[in-house]
């Protein structure tokens, strides 16, 4: 940190490279994010290039909604630019294992629930004023849908396996195929966004 203190063009200097060549992960609580989002200084802000969140799902989606909107604010107020990363993980670990066991009676209501959730995500990104470079999701279910919101997000041409910058190695489904227990194709139900 006293490289920050040993001139003024040093420090942004450093701040450059700190912030453009980082990824910063949050995750869980979306509050905090934004507390520490907003003590760095905005000039600092606008270098950021690559976050990535994950969702916890053992609070509900309302929950984590009632965060992730106020934060999308923000990020849109400081994001102004077009080399600007979002990498979104959604973990529901504790909802697949107990979905695949007898501890769930309504598995299609849980399975209706984190489709609207996922799509919910992506629609707030949509409408938000954030301008991305790149734009990568891993789901844990409906793994064939990430390609199709990451181009709802980005367009109809969005390819993020070859990114504008940003490859993403995968698709969930490139993984994890129909054999595994956890798989769930999309719903007959979806419609085009």
């Amino acid at each position: 940190m006293e490289l920050f203190l040993v001139s003024r063009q040093l420090s942004k200097d450093a701040s450059e490279v700190l912030y453009s060549t980082n990824t910063f992960r949050f995750a869980h609580d979306f509050s905090h994010t934004i507390n520490m989002l907003s003590n760095i200084p905005p000039e600092s802000l606008k270098r950021l290039r690559c976050i990535e969140f994950n969702f916890d799902w053992s609070k509900s989606w309302d929950a984590n909604k009632s965060e992730w909107r106020p934060l999308l604010r923000l990020m849109a107020d400081h994001y102004r630019h077009s080399r600007f990363f979002l990498k979104i993980t959604v973990d529901t670990v504790d909802s697949e294992a107990a979905m695949m066991t007898e501890e769930i009676e309504d598995k299609d209501s849980v399975i209706r629930m984190c489709y609207a959730s996922y799509v919910d995500i992506v629609r707030s990104i949509k409408t938000s004023r954030l301008v991305l470079q790149d734009f990568h999701l891993f789901l844990p279910l409906f793994w064939d849908l990430e390609p199709v919101l990451e181009r709802y997000v980005m367009g109809p041409d969005y390819d993020s396996k070859k990114g504008n910058r940003y490859l993403k190695p995968g698709h969930s489904s490139d993984l994890y195929g129909p054999e595994h227990p956890f798989y769930c194709a999309i719903p007959k139900w979806h419609k085009d966004l």
